[in-house]
């Protein structure tokens, strides 16, 4: 199987080749007591079933919640993935990278929609070399968790990382946990529309699924671009918003990082 450590050897640190790059800020404290008090706070437990992702963790140890778009050749299942970005919640620290596909980029349809042309490809990083640096910039986040928040998730994000992953014949990380962040903004349009009443709020179920342009226009927040960094930040604009008008009585960062913990749960329970 190949390493992350070989890959590494050949590989520039953190090599960025979105214009964003890599931005590390300030480090906000997240951590496994930011989760426990909270469900002391609202007096959850785990679903019959479910296992904890947590177990074995000190109450001090930190974790991270971070953000993650792809923007691919195509659409379909054997698309390869032409850039990635991510970013940290609690910091803003950004990862960025197009990515060398391998092949000639189609233009019938992923460049149609983010508008990213071969030659701008011709000297990036394959994805192995992509993925190592990404693995360790999630380690420099020195969280023990990490949940990363896709928002199509089976569908397009979480399915095209894994595929790239295991074609390069990479182990995820144990400590990533991928979430759909649609469970996330579930959570809150269910809670808003409980607690108004209001018809106009039945934009989505706790288990459905709504475009991210289409969540953008209803809460008020920029649209997404179909580019990656644009996209990640699209969505935490969404979940700012949408997690502050359900529950204003708590900061936006521990209660993201609750909800993402209450979602991973829930995808352990057994199916009924």
């Amino acid at each position: 199987m190949t390493t992350y450590r070989a890959i590494a050897k050949a590989s520039v640190t953190f090599r960025l080749i979105c214009k964003r790059g890599l931005n590390q800020a300030a480090r906000r404290y997240l951590s496994v007591a930011t989760i426990d008090s909270l469900k002391a706070k609202f007096g959850y437990s785990l679903p019959p079933g479910s296992a904890d992702p947590l177990v074995g963790l000190r109450p001090d140890d930190r974790l991270s919640v971070v953000a993650f778009d792809v923007a691919t050749t195509g659409v379909g299942a054997s698309d390869r993935v032409v850039e990635l970005a991510a970013r940290d919640v609690a910091t803003g620290a950004t990862f960025c990278s197009l990515v060398d596909p391998g092949e000639v980029l189609r233009t019938s349809e992923g460049s149609k929609i983010h508008r990213i042309e071969p030659k701008q490809l011709a000297e990036a990083p394959d994805f192995p070399t992509v993925a190592a640096d990404f693995v360790r910039w999630s380690e420099s986040l020195r969280a023990s968790r990490v949940f990363l928040l896709a928002h199509m998730f089976d569908d397009f994000d979480a399915r095209h990382l894994r595929a790239e992953f295991e074609r390069a014949g990479l182990p995820l990380p144990p400590s990533w946990l991928i979430v759909n962040a649609m469970d996330i903004i579930g959570d809150a349009l269910y809670h808003l529309e409980v607690a108004s009443g209001d018809g106009e709020r039945r934009l989505a179920s706790r288990d459905g699924y709504v475009p991210l342009p289409k969540l953008a226009a209803f809460f008020g927040t920029a649209a997404p671009t179909h580019r990656a960094v644009a996209d990640i930040n699209a969505l935490f604009e969404v979940l700012r918003v949408s997690l502050g008008k359900a529950y204003p009585q708590v900061e936006f960062e521990p209660m993201l990082l609750f909800l993402a913990y209450a979602a991973a749960v829930r995808r352990t329970a057994p199916r009924r």
